[in-house]
Order: structure tokens, then sequence, then C-alpha cells
């Protein structure tokens, strides 16, 4: 090395936030995610953020991971667009998920509570979940295929067979 060069720190790009509630750790997760889970109620103002390799921080110290809609003021027109925006957020699918799944072994009903643990939505709300999910049926079939490859195999040689 020469006299005139000086070593610098690299910094790396941040891979991977942790979230602290309490003695609760969770992550790592992307900064996406971190985002659509603080847009969600996930992830709330008390809870601690740290991200990889930092020291434990509220979430006040990080503005860059809070979404944009929710730093508008609020107004009724802001206020729509953060309803908006939270059901296009979600992942979850419109009724209960207890009711899809009938073959649940007997040992895991055991474990459930049975409570209903979800609060109160609004009718927007879920009529936006519901239309969500009926535009979107194409994705399911794509899925099912993903996850049944023998099934196209089958297809395939029936279509062999017959042609």
């Amino acid at each position: 090395m020469r006299d005139n060069q000086t070593i610098r720190p690299v910094s790396l790009p941040i891979t991977g936030w942790c979230t602290r509630r309490g003695a609760t750790l969770r992550g790592p997760y992307p900064a996406n995610q971190i985002s659509r889970y603080v847009l969600l109620g996930r992830i709330r103002e008390t809870d601690e953020l740290r991200p990889d390799g930092g020291s434990w921080k509220p979430l006040s110290d990080y503005p860059e991971l809070v979404p944009e809609v929710m730093k508008l003021p609020p107004a009724k027109e802001n206020l729509r667009k953060l309803r908006e925006a939270r059901v296009q957020a979600d992942e979850r699918r419109p009724g209960d998920r207890r009711d899809r799944n009938r073959a649940v072994a007997p040992q895991v009903k055991e474990r459930r509570s049975g409570g209903e643990r979800r609060g109160p939505e609004s009718v927007e709300a879920l009529r936006s979940r519901v239309q969500q999910y009926r535009t979107a049926p194409v994705t399911s079939f794509w899925r099912m295929l993903y996850r049944y490859p023998l099934m196209i195999g089958l297809l395939v040689v029936l279509g062999l067979l017959f042609s």
C-alpha cells in the first residue's frame, strides 16, 4: 500500500431487518416487507428494528421504512388512499381460512383455541378483498399447475395418446 492511500470503510447494503416487540424477535426481513408490515399494522411505532449488524432503534429512527401514504396529513382523501393501500398490500383471502382446510388432524384441532382473533373490518375493506380475490382466478389456476406437476405430465401423455 502506498503512503498517499487511505483505507476507507466499505458500507455494505442492508440485506435484512429484524424486529423486536418485547421479548419476541422476528426476521430478518427485506426492507420492502418491513414497509408492508408497517402499512398493515403488523409492525407498530413502539416496535424496535435492527438492520443487519446494527443496533436496536425504534421505527421512528428509520423514516425510509414508513410508506409515503402513511406520512400524508389526515385528510379524508388521504385516509381513503391509506385504506386502499392497505387492502392492496394485504395478501389474505376473504373468509375464514379454517373453513378452507377441512382435513385437519385431531391433535391440531385440540391445540387451537377456537376463539376469533381478528378484529372487525369495515364493509368497504371486506368488499375490496372479495373483489381482489375474484379478479385473480388466473393466478390460482397457474399456482395449481405449479403445485401439481404430475397432473401436467398426465395431460401431456393423454394428449400424445389422442393425437
